[in-house]
């Protein structure tokens, strides 16, 4: 959710001017904490359904889409 967040706020930033972005930037640092050190990120799996722990590799490839 980190990552489709900061993804959405970068897309704000061209239709509005005061999105924060030192908020984007901490996000961004956060996000970059759950690196596991080997080339991927570290999941919860304690969620209620399936939404909160999608297969490891599609959740790397959007957290990486999304830092990009």
């Amino acid at each position: 959710m980190s990552a489709y967040g900061l993804m959405q706020f970068d897309e704000m930033k061209e239709v509005l001017p005061n999105v924060d972005t030192s908020m984007m930037s901490r996000v961004k640092d956060w996000i970059l904490t759950k690196r596991d050190g080997k080339g991927s990120f570290k999941f919860r799996t304690d969620g209620l359904d399936s939404f909160s722990s999608p297969p490891a590799d599609i959740a790397d490839a959007y957290i990486l889409w999304a830092l990009t």
